[in-house]
């Protein structure tokens, strides 16, 4: 099986979905995009953050509501989204607002009315003194250049008065009834102590304030994990601390038990038992003895993140465990994402050794899944990775079956049942034609506006050299396109008479087409290919000012552009002789091309003259090139060094008797072909036109060279 899959990931199949990444103001595209299989699929949203992604961590801004809202939602009364808002978006005067008048000015806490605040009048103050206590206490996290998240406080932890701030959450710990809230009290004690470096108390509190309180909801693993913090720094990074009264791997214990426990703060758990303990806290808690499924299931799945491995061989021991397990779901979406990661989506890199390794254990991937559809209780995840990964290995019909066992009234999965099957649809028959372009619009239009279908389909569409459709499905008609066939194969079918529905909408979708701009486009794709005649019959931009009056000119200081150019270092040889008294200071595009069109005509037939033009026309494409001085002036300009080196060539092989024209030419040529480049001549290439430069020897522009190019000096001297 594993022998049919590098054909379907030729295609860069899986390429878009919802997974993104956070932190850092890098941007590569094969890392950033997203896939075809969606990874929240596994629903479960305390595991989010361990779905695979190419930066720091998954994108946790999609976890709005956890389970500390849901805990706040009961004791409130709300919804959990009314209380994600209360507990995370409204601010502190607000609080204060509905503390002593029963309404606030925010329209977002509108359901909080005067009963409602005095009912819960209590929480609110909690609220309220956390909302104070946040900018001391929270980091909060900032993208830099060098793509590592910087951590600061808001407000300097050294500006809250300790003692003061103890005492009152201390009087409003003991002065609550309400153990809910007595714990969350609890929880700010024994943060400030852990955070103001204070351990052995912090570690202390927590036995004092949440512990003996002998409930454990959410926030309860949230006090643990700073008790355990603050022990580990006294057991581990305290030189000059007194011994503390706690089993060596204590920390690591604690951690653990955040982990298996906590559904907010897994990845944050995880994160501390990989530093803890000097670092072998991860390797010191896969030797703990496991004392329940759970544990086990998730000793296995960390031992699988940790290790960036091919998950397969710790997901089947988790499944043996238990089949309902959220780890193996998590383990799941992670190996279909390195195997679409491994479809080397753009076609920069080789897929990565990891992802060899991952499409070496599909079979015993899709064994795995196969086996989950009958024994785990959400049939529809593993029926849909089941399907995905038939997919992958080009058996449609197995992948259709699976696909269609997948119940859709969940939305998200409603939604992946339709993408994989418009991408079966697609990717299915062995031959493409226009018809079936059509067809499939006809079915899957709802579908054609995402960006995997996109690619998809501009791939098959390659298959039968529809350029024009390629272009219009990617980019509309907007934007630069050198290739004429392109604008043509539009145009032509901006004219045809009866449009396809899916042609129709490739016209339309990103508004009217002008047959105007569209000849335009196609006279600049010419101009770019040096097709000057009918890129001059065709382009109408006489409003460009090319503000360029040496645009037929050459220099000769720098073979490669480096800065220090300006418009007096440059010659104007055989211009008034070959063009007449003509100026360019205010040339715009449409009579630059009258020139060239012009010029073109003079190239004709051999000798200095026809030399001469042609020098000229290669100069006007070398300036305007990317490494020329008017570059970018012109749209569609880019590297027009082919084009130059065309003109060039044509010219050295048509002048006859001026030898001083001949190094101009060849001078031209090295520039246009970067001769130039140390790294050629240094290295021992065989260089042409500097060779045959330096053989004329009775030519001052030989000398000229020599004194103003230092890249020709050092060619001549051996340097």
């Amino acid at each position: 099986m594993k022998k049919h899959i590098l054909s379907i990931l030729s295609l860069s199949l899986f390429c878009y979905g919802s997974a993104l990444a956070c932190g850092g103001d890098f941007y590569e595209e094969d890392f950033y995009a997203s896939k075809a299989f969606n990874q929240e699929t596994i629903e479960e949203q305390e595991f989010f953050p361990f779905l695979r992604t190419y930066n720091f961590s998954y994108e946790k801004a999609t976890i709005k509501v956890n389970q500390n809202c849901n805990d706040w939602a009961s004791y409130f009364g709300i919804s959990p989204e009314q209380a994600y808002y209360l507990v995370t978006k409204s601010s502190k005067t607000s609080l204060e607002q509905l503390i002593q008048s029963g309404k606030a000015t925010d329209p977002n806490l509108k359901f909080a009315n005067k009963s409602f605040c005095k009912a819960k009048k209590d929480g609110l103050t909690y609220l309220a003194f956390a909302k104070y206590l946040e900018p001391y206490m929270d980091t909060k996290e900032t993208n830099s250049y060098d793509l590592w998240e910087y951590r600061y406080y808001e407000k300097p932890l050294n500006e809250l008065k300790y003692d003061e701030t103890l005492e009152s959450l201390i009087n409003a710990y003991k002065s609550q009834t309400d153990n809910q809230l007595k714990m969350r009290y609890g929880y700010q004690i024994v943060r400030l102590a852990h955070y103001k470096k204070h351990y052995r108390e912090a570690i202390q509190y927590f036995d004092q304030y949440v512990e003996s309180l002998k409930i454990k909801p959410e926030i309860y693993y949230y006090a643990l994990s700073q008790k355990a913090g603050a022990l580990d720094a006294l057991q581990n990074k305290c030189r000059n601390c007194e011994p503390v009264n706690a089993p060596k791997d204590q920390a690591i214990f604690d951690f653990l038990k955040v982990f298996n426990e906590s559904k907010d703060l897994k990845f944050a758990a995880y994160n501390s038992l990989r530093f803890c303990s000097k670092g072998m806290g991860l390797k010191r808690a896969f030797m703990i003895e496991k004392q329940s499924v759970k544990e086990a299931c998730n000793t296995y799945f960390l031992l699988a993140y940790n290790n960036f491995n091919n998950p397969i061989n710790e997901l089947d021991k988790i499944v043996k465990f238990d089949a309902n397990a959220p780890q193996a779901k998590v383990l799941m979406a992670r190996f279909i994402n390195e195997v679409e990661t491994s479809s080397n989506l753009y076609n920069r890199w080789e897929a990565p050794k990891s992802a060899r390794t991952f499409l070496n254990n599909i079979d015993e991937a899709i064994r795995i899944a196969e086996s989950q559809t009958q024994n785990a209780q959400n049939k529809n995840f593993w029926n849909l990775a089941t399907a995905f990964l038939h997919t992958y290995c080009l058996d449609y019909g197995k992948a259709k079956s699976y696909l269609s066992k997948v119940n859709g009234s969940n939305d998200l999965f409603k939604s992946q049942k339709e993408l994989l099957s418009t991408i079966i649809d697609i990717v299915e028959p062995a031959t493409f034609s226009e018809e079936l372009a059509n067809k499939l619009f006809e079915k899957h239009e709802n579908r054609f506006s995402e960006p995997i279908i996109t690619e998809l389909m501009v791939r098959r569409l390659g298959e039968i050299n529809a350029k024009g459709k390629q272009r219009l499905l990617t980019s509309g008609i907007g934007g630069e396109e050198i290739d004429p066939q392109i604008w043509e194969e539009i145009i032509a079918l901006a004219k045809k008479s009866s449009k396809s529905k899916f042609e129709k909408w490739l016209l339309e979708k990103d508004g009217e087409v002008d047959l105007k701009e569209l000849n335009n486009h196609l006279g600049m794709s010419y101009f770019y290919n040096g097709n000057i005649e009918k890129a001059n019959s065709l382009v109408t931009s006489s409003d460009i000012n090319l503000n360029a009056k040496c645009a037929f000119c050459y220099t000769i200081g720098h073979i490669i552009y480096n800065g220090s150019e300006d418009e007096s270092t440059f010659y104007n040889d055989y211009i008034q002789e070959i063009m007449g008294n003509v100026s360019f200071e205010n040339i715009n595009f449409k009579d630059a091309l009258s020139h060239l069109s012009k010029l073109l005509k003079q190239s004709e037939g051999s000798g200095d003259k026809a030399a001469k033009a042609s020098f000229l026309l290669g100069n006007f494409y070398y300036n305007f090139g990317s490494k020329g001085y008017y570059r970018w002036r012109i749209a569609y300009s880019g590297e027009y060094g082919t084009v130059a080196t065309k003109y060039y060539s044509e010219a050295l092989n048509k002048v006859s008797n001026d030898l001083e024209l001949k190094a101009k030419i060849l001078f031209a040529l090295a520039k246009a072909t970067e001769e130039g480049d140390r790294n050629k001549y240094q290295h021992g290439e065989i260089l042409p036109y500097f060779r045959s430069l330096n053989e004329l020897t009775q030519t001052a522009f030989r000398q000229q060279a020599l004194s103003k190019c230092l890249y020709f000096a050092d060619y001549v001297n051996g340097n």
